[in-house]
């Protein structure tokens, strides 16, 4: 027998079924390891690198949970399908919750679905060892991007001695840009520029048309994106005098959020090793923010969706059939692992781009609504499909306000809309437990809304947000639709 790359064993000591499975796989991609006994099986996994086991569950020389939990520890990866003669409920939970079986089948074996069955079972090997390896290499970006902090905190007192000392003016502002601190060179330039001495905010040094656009992407720094522009500054008698290039980036500034606000004069650019430096930092935090939203936003509320899966298992009067949520915890769990993937590649969900926007937010609430006693209402007034960018920034707006008012709000209402409006106009209300949004920033839990805050702002739209305790929340968002 030659060995394939799908190597199965089978546990079974009946000759009429070693027939039948012999019937079933010959012709086909896989390469089968007949067993009679967990021992005989033992044997084939140290032997060979094994992806699936299947195995009738009585008759075989041992306990096959205790073996397959003790698999589960050992090799996580290799699937494991039982078969079975009747429904036993308590013994296929156990199977499931210790054992981590793959599925179930019950005799007599019908060859078709015992082999799509199986097909599907070698699928999820190959896509969990895939993951392994995308993990691995996540938490190898995860160790560099810690030594690069950890460096970041041992330069923080140079940089104090830097900012000091450089000749280029440099300020650190609040997000309306009203001047908190400010190095030696700042001070003689602010001295020099601004009319009125009582005057402290860096808008009075721009000329009027800068001073739009550099408070707009100052509203992108509160979000922790750094930003450059070239901007006029005036001397006291209103005349143009020269041209600076302004870098802003966002800082910590005595335990406070905070901009540093550089400018350096065009017309002689000194210190370029020290630009350089500051333009690779800006581009790491990038990135790090990036990977950590994506991260948050798209994991974040399958995992949500998994728990509240899990939690109906512990509820002993629940009316529901558990076998259903046994098949709904394995489709969530087959799209987190599908997230995963589509995150490392930088794409949307499989559903969002090949249903659109519609389909997968109602297959998202469904979801829920199998495991949650959470009323939804959802209403959708456009017909046709919207733009990528835009599909994919609503949907990942509405996961996080749900996975917000699941994790949070202990809401029985969730109402979501999607309007046309001259643009896109999204309306969300939940009618939980509600907060104050100033007591949400103090403790530093705002940690989605700020996402949610990114995306709108990133394509121009608006986003307001209210809530109360004990008046639910608030959220409505306008986005243009180009």
């Amino acid at each position: 027998m030659s060995i394939k790359e799908n190597k199965i064993i089978i546990i079974e000591n009946y000759s009429n079924n070693l027939q039948l499975f012999e019937l079933i796989f010959k012709g086909k991609d896989y390469s089968v390891f007949y067993a009679q006994n967990i021992k005989e099986a033992q044997k084939y996994l140290y032997q060979y690198k094994i992806k699936l086991i299947v195995s009738d569950y009585i008759n075989i020389g041992g306990d096959l949970i205790e073996f397959f939990e003790d698999l589960k520890g050992k090799n996580p990866n290799i699937q494991k399908i039982i078969l079975t003669d009747h429904i036993d409920h308590t013994y296929i939970s156990k199977a499931i919750n210790r054992g981590g079986i793959f599925s179930y089948i019950y005799k007599p074996i019908d060859p078709e679905n015992l082999l799509i069955v199986i097909q599907k079972a070698i699928a999820q090997f190959d896509l969990q060892m895939e993951n392994q390896t995308l993990i691995e290499s996540l938490k190898l970006k995860n160790t560099e991007l810690k030594k690069l902090f950890i460096n970041l905190k041992s330069e923080e007192v140079k940089f104090r001695s830097i900012f000091n000392s450089s000749s280029d003016p440099s300020f650190i502002t609040d997000f309306m840009g009203e001047i908190l601190e400010l190095n030696p060179a700042a001070k003689k330039l602010k001295d020099s520029f601004i009319q009125n001495p009582k005057d402290n905010n860096i808008l009075k040094l721009f000329k009027q048309k800068d001073r739009f656009n550099f408070s707009k992407n100052l509203l992108m720094v509160d979000n922790g994106i750094g930003f450059t522009m070239e901007i006029g500054i005036f001397n006291k008698k209103l005349e143009m005098d020269r041209s600076f290039e302004l870098r802003s980036y966002p800082i910590n500034n005595k335990s406070k959020n905070a901009a540093m606000i550089s400018l350096r004069d065009i017309s002689a650019r000194k210190e370029a090793r020290k630009k350089e430096m500051q333009t690779i930092i800006l581009t790491e935090e990038k990135e790090r923010r990036r990977f950590a939203q994506e991260l948050h936003d798209g994991i974040g509320p399958l995992l949500s969706t998994t728990k509240l899966y899990l939690e109906w298992f512990d509820k002993p009067n629940a009316n529901i059939n558990k076998s259903i949520i046994i098949n709904k915890m394995k489709e969530t769990i087959e799209e987190t692992f599908d997230s995963i993937q589509e995150i490392s590649n930088n794409i949307s969900p499989n559903t969002l781009n090949s249903f659109g926007l519609d389909t997968a937010i109602q297959k998202f609430i469904q979801r829920l609504k199998n495991v949650s006693e959470i009323e939804f209402k959802y209403s959708n007034s456009f017909k046709s499909r919207l733009n990528t960018q835009l599909e994919i920034t609503i949907y990942r707006i509405f996961c996080e306000l749900i996975n917000n008012s699941l994790k949070y709000a202990n809401a029985k209402l969730i109402s979501m809309k999607i309007e046309s409006n001259h643009g896109v106009k999204l309306i969300y209300y939940d009618n939980g437990i509600g907060f104050k949004l100033t007591e949400i920033n103090k403790k530093g839990n705002g940690f989605g809304i700020s996402n949610i805050k990114a995306r709108v702002l990133s394509l121009g739209g608006l986003f307001e947000m209210t809530s109360e305790p004990g008046k639910g929340t608030h959220v409505k968002i306008n986005l243009l639709n180009e």
